[in-house]
């Protein structure tokens, strides 16, 4: 599995020590169903490096970052921090953004699959 850059590495701590913080509040508070979410966070964070090794695919740094930053915006501030519910557009925008990410893995994929026609090919 590869390294960690230097930028998820800081989002990922702020995740998962945000996601520690409000696990205590929660845990407080006895509300399971958010305790839930935030134990999935760190799981999610990751998903890019368990394909990367189960896969033996190489996903670009890039893509890697902006799903990193996904997760942070979408997942920890919408869900851990309950923003959908403060912020008016919130959910709206994450669901935008989350389409724009979609079509970005998708081409990444499109490309990855044709370079391997290609390959078998020749």
């Amino acid at each position: 599995m590869k390294k960690m850059n230097i930028w998820n590495k800081i989002i990922f701590g702020i995740i998962l020590l945000g996601s520690l913080y409000y696990a205590v509040e929660v845990i407080r508070e006895k509300d399971f169903y958010q305790l839930l979410i935030i134990i999935t966070v760190t799981p999610v964070a990751l998903f890019p490096y368990f394909i990367q090794k189960i896969g033996k695919v190489k996903i670009p740094d890039m893509l890697e970052s902006l799903y990193m930053i996904f997760i942070f915006f979408a997942y920890f501030l919408g869900s851990i921090m309950k923003l959908y519910g403060k912020i008016a557009y919130y959910d709206l925008i994450v669901h935008f953004t989350s389409g724009i990410l979609s079509a970005m893995v998708a081409y990444y994929i499109y490309k990855m699959v044709n370079k391997k026609k290609e390959n078998l090919l020749n």
